[in-house]
Formats: C-alpha cells, sequence, structure tokens
C-alpha cells in the first residue's frame, strides 16, 4: 500500500505515514528516529549521503518526509479558486517533485506568473474535468467538453487513477493542497463537504472518457480500511471495459467462500479482475477453482446479482457468489449448488428495475484481502428495449431424490455443472496433473457448455478425447483416481468407447444416455458424477437483498 493511501490520522492529517521498514520497534527505525531528533537537517543530509544500499533508500525517505513536513508551506488544507472568469484561454500549472513524482503544486489561468506547463482551453461548453492521482498527490487533470472532446493534459507525472468531476463552470474549481502538493481537485458547486454515505466519486485505472449517462453501482461485501487522502469519499477502481468486446466465455475463480478472481475471454488477451490466483499443477489440495460459463453468439450480460446465506447459518459458507443474466434469457451461475439445503438465500441486485447494457465490471483494489474480492462494481448504459425483466432460475435438487453420494461432505460445498451430449461437435478435457479437472462439450450453432472445472486460458492443458468426423459418439467411460485417502476422489481420465479391461478394478461411471442431463458435481478434493435428478427455481420469488449499493459518480 502507498503512503498515499495510509489511512489520515484523525481523518485529516496529510502527513504521510513511514514505512513498516522504519517501525521504531526495530532497530534501523530506531537509529533513523535518532538521527532525526537529535541532528540538524544539514548534519542528516551529510550522513545519508555518505551510506549506501537498503539504509540509504529508507533513511533517505525519512529525511525527505521530514524535511517535506517542516517545509510545507502556510497553504496548507487552504482551497482556492484559481479561475477567475470565464473567458480563460489557458490553463497553467508549477509542479514538485515527491520521492520522485512530480506532483501539480498550483493551478492557475492566463494570468499566472511562474508557470511551467499551460494547456490551450477551447470556446465552447465545458461538461467536466478529469483530474488523476498519483502515489502522493494530484499528477494531471485536462477539460471536458460536452461534445466529449478534451483539453490536453495539465501535468507531468504518470497517470495511474482518474476521476471525473461533472461542472459546467471553471471559475467553480477550486483545489486542495497540504502545502507542498495539491491533494484534490474539484468543483464548489453542488458539493456538499460531507457526501452521502451511498455516493462514492470513483478513480478508475483508466482515462478514457466514459459515457456521461452511464450510471455506476458498487456493493461492499467488507467495508474498505482505506481512505484516499484529500478525498473522503474516493474509492479507487479497477475497471474491465466490456463496451467493445464479443464475450466469448466468463472465469470466476472462488471457493465456498468467496470470489477471487474475474476473467473475461473475448477473443484478445483475456481481460481479469482481481489477484492472479494460480491453479496447482494437481489441483487436489485447491481451494480455489475456475468456474467458466461460455456465451453464445451475440449473447450479452444483462443484470448481475450477488447471492449470499442468511444470518441463522453463518458457518456453511460465507459468499457471495454471482450471478449473471443474459440476453438469451440464460441464468449463468458461479457458487456452490445452494438448493433447497440452503434457504433462506438473500440476492442483492444492482439494477432492480428494469435492463440496461452493462458497458463494464470493477473492483476497488484496497478492498481485497487476503485476496478475496470484497467489493463489485457496474457500469451500466442505456435501457435495452425489448427485454423483460426474468426471473433467475437455478438447480434445484429434487427432494424425492436419491440423496447425494459425497462420503462426509456436504452437498452444499461442491459445485454443479450439467449439460446434454446432443449434436455434439467436439469434447474437450483439461488436466492438471493426473486430475482431470473438467470437460468442454461443443455442439452444433456455436453452442459451448463445461462439465465441472474449466481454464480457458491454460490452452497447454487441454486436449480433444473426440471429434464428429469420428462418426456417432460413443459412451463415455470415467475412471475415478484410486485414492488412497477416503475422502479425496477425483476424475483421472475420460474414455469414449472404452474397453472392458482398460483401467480394471477402477471404480468408473459409464454414460450413454446422451438426451438426459448429466451432472457433475466437485469440490477441490472429491468428484461425483451422475444422471440429473433435479428441476429449476426462481430464486427472485422467496428471497431479500442484503448487501446496499453505493452509487458511483
Amino acid at each position: 500500500m502507498s503512503w498515499y493511501l495510509s489511512r489520515p490520522l484523525n481523518g485529516t492529517s496529510s502527513r504521510p505515514t513511514l514505512p513498516a521498514g522504519l517501525s521504531t520497534t526495530t532497530e534501523l527505525g530506531q537509529l533513523v528516529e535518532t538521527i532525526r531528533k537529535s541532528l540538524p537537517v544539514e548534519l542528516q543530509g551529510l550522513i545519508y549521503r555518505n551510506v549506501s544500499g537498503l539504509f540509504r533508500f529508507l533513511a533517505g525517505a525519512s529525511f525527505t518526509l521530514n524535511e517535506l513536513d517542516e517545509n510545507a508551506g502556510p497553504d496548507r488544507g487552504v482551497v482556492i479558486n484559481p479561475v477567475p472568469h470565464h473567458s480563460v484561454k489557458f490553463l497553467r500549472a508549477t509542479s514538485t517533485i515527491i520521492l520522485g513524482e512530480e506532483c501539480l503544486t498550483n493551478i492557475g489561468s492566463d494570468n499566472a506568473s511562474n508557470y511551467e506547463q499551460d494547456i490551450a482551453l477551447q470556446d465552447k461548453p465545458v461538461y467536466g474535468i478529469q483530474v488523476s492521482l498519483g502515489t502522493y498527490g494530484v499528477v494531471a487533470l485536462r477539460v471536458i467538453y460536452q461534445d466529449n472532446t478534451t483539453s490536453s493534459w495539465l501535468g507531468f507525472g504518470p497517470r495511474k487513477w482518474t476521476a471525473t468531476y461533472k461542472g459546467d463552470d471553471l471559475t467553480k474549481l477550486r483545489t486542495a493542497s497540504d502545502g507542498f502538493k495539491l491533494i484534490s481537485v474539484g468543483f464548489t458547486n453542488g458539493e456538499v463537504s460531507q457526501p452521502p454515505t451511498n455516493l462514492a466519486h470513483l478513480f478508475f485505472d483508466h482515462d478514457k472518457v466514459l459515457p456521461p449517462r452511464a450510471k455506476y453501482l458498487l456493493a461492499d461485501m467488507k467495508i474498505p480500511g482505506t481512505q484516499i487522502l484529500g478525498n473522503p469519499s474516493a474509492r479507487l477502481a479497477q475497471y474491465l471495459d466490456l463496451s467493445h468486446i464479443e464475450i466469448q466465455s466468463l472465469t470466476v475463480v472462488c471457493n465456498i467462500e468467496a470470489i477471487y478472481k474475474i476473467q473475461i475471454n473475448g477473443g484478445g488477451p483475456k481481460l481479469e479482475l482481481g489477484d492472479r490466483v494460480a491453479i496447482k499443477p494437481s489441483a487436489r489440495d485447491e481451494e480455489n477453482f475456475p468456474v467458466t460459463r461460455f456465451f453464445r453468439p451475440g449473447e450479452r450480460m444483462t443484470s448481475i446479482h450477488l447471492i449470499t446465506r442468511g444470518p441463522d447459518r453463518p458457518m456453511v459458507w460465507k459468499g457471495p457468489f454471482l450471478l449473471v443474466r443474459t440476453s438469451k434469457s440464460r441464468t449463468l451461475y458461479f457458487g456452490t449448488f445452494v438448493l433447497p439445503f440452503l434457504q433462506p438465500l438473500h440476492v442483492s441486485s444492482f439494477e432492480p428495475e428494469g435492463i440496461r447494457e452493462i458497458l463494464g465490471l470493477f473492483i476497488d483494489p484496497t478492498n481485497i484481502n487476503p485476496g478475496k474480492i470484497n467489493t463489485l462494481g457496474v457500469c451500466l448504459g442505456s435501457s435495452l428495449p425489448g427485454l423483460e425483466q426474468a426471473g433467475l432460475r437455478v438447480p434445484t435438487y429434487r427432494r424425492d431424490a436419491e440423496p447425494l453420494m459425497f462420503p462426509s461432505v456436504y452437498p452444499f460445498a461442491a459445485f454443479l455443472s450439467r449439460t446434454t451430449l446432443l449434436n455434439v461437435i467436439t469434447l474437450k478435457v483439461q488436466k492438471f496433473g493426473d486430475r482431470c479437472i473438467g470437460m468442454c462439450v461443443e455442439r452444433e450453432r456455436g453452442i459451448i457448455e463445461t462439465l465441472g472445472m474449466w481454464d480457458p486460458v491454460r490452452l497447454d492443458t487441454i486436449s480433444s478425447i473426440y471429434s464428429h468426423r469420428q462418426g456417432p459418439l460413443q459412451p463415455l467411460t470415467f475412471i475415478y483416481s484410486a485414492a488412497p485417502e477416503p475422502l479425496k476422489r477425483y476424475v483421472e481420465d475420460i474414455v469414449v468407447a472404452a474397453s472392458p479391461d482398460l483401467a480394471p478394478g477402477r471404480p468408473r461411471f459409464t454414460w450413454s444416455s446422451f438426451g438426459s442431463q448429466l451432472a457433475w458435481w466437485f469440490t477441490p478434493r472429491y468428484t461425483f458424477i451422475q444422471d440429473w435428478q433435479g428441476e429449476e427455481s426462481d430464486i427472485l420469488q422467496t428471497v431479500a437483498p442484503n448487501i446496499p449499493c453505493a452509487y458511483g459518480r
């Protein structure tokens, strides 16, 4: 975590905190603290210039912060209005270097003196400004016009996090400084000193100008602990732009407790949100696993929902799990099997009324601990005509069906995937080590479905076991591992038209009812395959939301 993002003391302090390596509980920290308290600045500099290595790096950082704190000017915390009239033709700025990052110190207009950079302004209506934060303060800004064009960037440092502030009057522009650099820029019109708790200003990890009528909603599964200095209502947003791609598949890396990564595949490089979670080669004891659902040609996401468990059984699983509704009236679920074992459920929807185009997804990268995605946001575009709000149908196991055979493993800790094997074009399997983690079924008209786990990026682990060019599909035999542990069993191989003497004595399951649905249940350590003995139920009929959404701006 950068020092700039450290929680301000009492919510107002602007002095950066020292890194953990300079804690006074360490010998190095005690030495640096002694030098700072005992010697004048000149002697401190002399000592630091004559040492090298890690000590010089840490001590030099300490010296720089100390010097900045001592030399902070009288304008600390002062809000000024840098643009005096409406007919300005230029914005101008000065800067300073903070630990290698060039931050803006002042912003002025036509008559500003001693400036280091300026940008020309066009004579047309203004929509707002974009402000970019670096590690320690404001590094750049530019003007957005109502025709969706922009000015050049005014600034020097690399743009890391960028927010849009709406305002058509540049004379109401305001800046806030901590005495040696700008920490925020915005407008005074219509803003309140204490914004509502359900309103967050979003700093995205890109500087694209997003559609002006876009709607941003974010849900926190855990209250964020980080506050951005000078921007108390702001949140960081790692953004995944879906507006210009045709989604081929959506992969969610998860377990029974949380979501760890969201991955979109659309023909080009994969798009990811969250930590890079690696799947171990054997995958036998791995808690996190990839659940993939393929989209049909032209299919889009139309709504996103979060499923969580009621408080009466909190130890079952935590969630939330992801549920996606598509333009083909399909419900794609990424979570453990929920009905009827886990009622009552809670379903939290980002847009409970109407259907709008989903332009993107985002997470708060500061609210991931340890690796779990604790914030999920959506960017919604215009309404989609011709699509009706439909129910959310998920698998339900019939109470009169045969019990699930998970030895000492609760069925609600298992993930479920189902499909038929009619009109199959190809069958592919994915193996990590000697474990076959899943099977991919490609059927006519571009329909692709998966059984078990599936990671479409790991092409080196995927192989074909059947093609329609070989003739009609013959019975499939799933050969289980001869696991030495009673609670560990997985599919080791899938064979088409297996001979009876293949892997003698090994447990197996043979499937030839291709018109019926085949169910593949799996946990990190156990796999169970059977004919599907269930139905579907609409979970929106009996559930209520429990994760409130905040509005982004």
